[in-house]
């Protein structure tokens, strides 16, 4: 039928023109109901943070490089107002989380990251133009957590690239619970149920 489409030693994916379909839909949504995104938000806090320690011990010089060129162009757009900014900076902010991802080395984890992101793109768009640019979740806050996570891969240190994750992604969550986008519930870290803290 063509639906589907295997791919030796990779698994079974949905044809490019299945996936080209499904993407537009997606994109077609103006807004995912809270329990969805709240629910991919808890997938997250469980992938990432692992994800990224994983980065730092294998990613190499060309992961790293890559990283600084989203970070560069992140940058230049921290202080620019409106949605245009915002949606270019959703692009290298994705980017950049997508290559750490990829930095782990696990074609699976990569494809579930995928995953993740096609659902949150939208929302994390308008919690950018939603929220002051020093607050958590903000461009600058964004920008910064961005920053400390790089220091901490260059540096193969996988412990503290674990816990920049979890800040990172802490800052976020507060926003988006802020802005209403997902339920309170949703923050994993802050009920100690996963990360670091749930060991203290």
């Amino acid at each position: 039928m063509g639906v589907l489409d295997i791919r030796d030693r990779q698994g079974i994916y949905l044809s490019s023109s299945e996936e080209n379909e499904a993407k537009m839909m997606l994109h077609k949504v103006r807004g995912w109901p809270a329990d969805m995104l709240s629910r991919v938000m808890e997938v997250r806090q469980i992938i990432e943070p692992l994800a990224t320690a994983i980065a730092a011990v294998r990613r190499d010089d060309k992961d790293l490089s890559k990283m600084r060129e989203c970070l560069r162009n992140l940058s230049e757009l921290v202080e620019e107002p409106g949605e245009a900014a915002a949606r270019e900076s959703l692009i290298w902010n994705t980017t950049f989380h997508s290559v750490i991802v990829e930095s782990a080395e696990n074609a699976y984890l990569s494809r579930i990251y995928e995953g993740i992101h096609t659902v949150i793109e939208h929302s994390l768009s308008l919690m950018r133009i939603g929220t002051a640019p020093e607050k958590e979740g903000g461009p600058r806050s964004v920008y910064h957590d961005h920053l400390r996570l790089y220091e901490r891969i260059e540096a193969r240190d996988s412990a503290g690239a674990e816990l920049c994750a979890e800040e990172h992604l802490r800052h976020s969550i507060n926003a988006m619970v802020a802005l209403g986008q997902i339920v309170p519930a949703s923050n994993l870290f802050g009920q100690k149920l996963i990360g670091q803290a749930r060991l203290l």
